[in-house]
């Protein structure tokens, strides 16, 4: 991984990385900032940045499977 931070529009790919993060946190007891931390290592973006998309796009997608 480069040690460029990206700044670019969002893939797919990396919006389902970002969702498998938060919610493998959740489920292990962790918060989902850990999860903006570990999406954000393997994705080379900052963690506000994972947790911006996050909130603004995916987490109503997601949202029930938050409450399980």
């Amino acid at each position: 991984m480069s040690s460029v931070l990206r700044s670019d529009a969002w893939h797919e790919r990396e919006d389902a990385l970002l969702t498998e993060c938060i919610l493998k946190q959740v489920r292990e007891g962790g918060t989902q900032t850990k999860g903006f931390e570990e999406a954000g290592k393997q994705l080379g973006r900052t963690a506000a940045g994972c947790g911006f998309r996050w909130n603004s796009t995916l987490r109503y997608k997601y949202k029930e499977k938050l409450q399980e």
